[in-house]
């Protein structure tokens, strides 16, 4: 039998074990195809009220990309870095996977690149501290409008 993923047919003889967990992020299930021989998993995704939307290949990353965290505490915005260890591939994108980082993560997030700079939804910044002066303006801009919004509702 064959199965239909979004990377292209797997044949089932070659699947050596299927499993399925719950992802905090998602709200669904995520569902891997471990081959026979090894190699990276093929991964799909869907949710309680949706079956399996994609199939994506797991490819390992080369050294010195992060994941980054926007944190704000009493002193100002910070950023927690997590190393990032494989890239999730799919609808023609890629999502990197860190170590350390798991659940729903509310604060902005970007990627570090190895050369220092930050990929933010397709925006580039010079470096961390650029990227945390982007967050806060964002932060008080937000702020403003919804101030803006509740004197009108008022």
């Amino acid at each position: 039998m064959m199965i239909f993923t979004r990377s292209g047919y797997v044949n089932s003889d070659c699947v050596e074990k299927i499993g399925t967990s719950k992802k905090a992020t998602s709200g669904g299930w995520e569902t891997r195809l471990y081959m026979k021989g090894g190699g990276e998993p093929v991964i799909a995704y869907g949710t309680e009220s949706r079956i399996i939307d994609a199939f994506c290949p797991v490819v390992a990353a080369t050294p010195g990309f992060n994941k980054a965290i926007a944190i704000k505490d009493e002193t100002g915005w910070c950023a927690e870095l997590y190393p990032v260890v494989a890239w999730r591939i799919y609808n023609d994108d890629v999502e990197p996977i860190a170590v350390g980082l798991e659940g729903n993560i509310s604060s902005p997030m970007a990627t570090v690149l190895p050369d220092g700079r930050v990929e933010d939804a397709g925006e580039l910044h010079e470096d961390v501290a650029q990227w945390l002066k982007m967050v806060e303006e964002v932060e008080k801009i937000e702020a403003e409008n919804k101030l803006k919004l509740q004197s009108v509702n008022t």
